[in-house]
């Protein structure tokens, strides 16, 4: 890429009366044009297939939070996808970034329970079981309880699933940040299950007098 320097001139200048002024090619203010035909082709091209993968990313992905997105929605999609998605965020990610780079942008942002699970599938993929091993043992309650209710779910154990998911509902409510990792930060910032419970409890009894009205 060729740097193109910047040079303006003021009202002094047209009147004889100041100096110029220049903006060096190291200043933000310089632009950086394709250098040969050939770039500025690829670089077309490039932008051309960025708006083909918006059409082509799900509407479900495009209208979900990242902290809503789940670790299939994020394992699913191709590195041009992803591209798109952190743009459509406003996320700033570069071309020359490998799937995992730009994998590891949406990492932070995801709810913590869904980002061990990525981690996980990549220890398991580059066959790392210890790191493996010590992500399974790290997660705390909140992972544990949804991982019980999705295997009650499987296995159409479903009055045990409606109680783990009314416990997962206390404890993802009363979490202050859910992209943080359980014990990363002050407990005391977290809500009080008791005081979510009522809460949920005083809702569900509001939507059955609704219902009966």
């Amino acid at each position: 890429w060729r740097e193109v320097a910047v040079q303006t001139e003021t009202e002094d200048d047209r009147n004889g009366t100041g100096g110029r002024m220049r903006v060096a090619s190291s200043q933000a203010a310089s632009w950086k044009t394709p250098a040969t035909v050939q770039q500025l082709v690829r670089r077309s091209r490039d932008r051309e297939e960025d708006e083909r993968s918006t059409e082509g990313l799900p509407a479900s992905i495009q209208d979900k939070e990242m902290w809503e997105m789940s670790s299939e929605d994020v394992l699913r999609l191709s590195d041009r996808e992803i591209r798109t998605l952190l743009r459509l965020k406003g996320i700033p990610c570069a071309r020359r970034q490998s799937k995992q780079e730009l994998t590891n942008k949406i990492l932070p942002l995801m709810d913590e329970i869904e980002r061990r699970k990525i981690l996980l599938a990549l220890a398991v993929s580059d066959e790392d079981y210890e790191q493996a091993q010590a992500l399974a043992q790290e997660q705390g309650e909140r992972a544990t309880v949804k991982q019980g209710l999705e295997q009650a779910i499987t296995e159409e154990r479903f009055f045990e699933a409606a109680k783990l998911q009314e416990r997962l509902e206390v404890l993802t409510m009363a979490r202050a940040d859910v992209t943080a990792d359980e014990g990363s930060y002050d407990r005391y910032l977290d809500a009080d299950d008791w005081y979510v419970e009522t809460i949920l409890r005083q809702k569900k009894n509001m939507q059955r007098r609704l219902q009966d009205e």
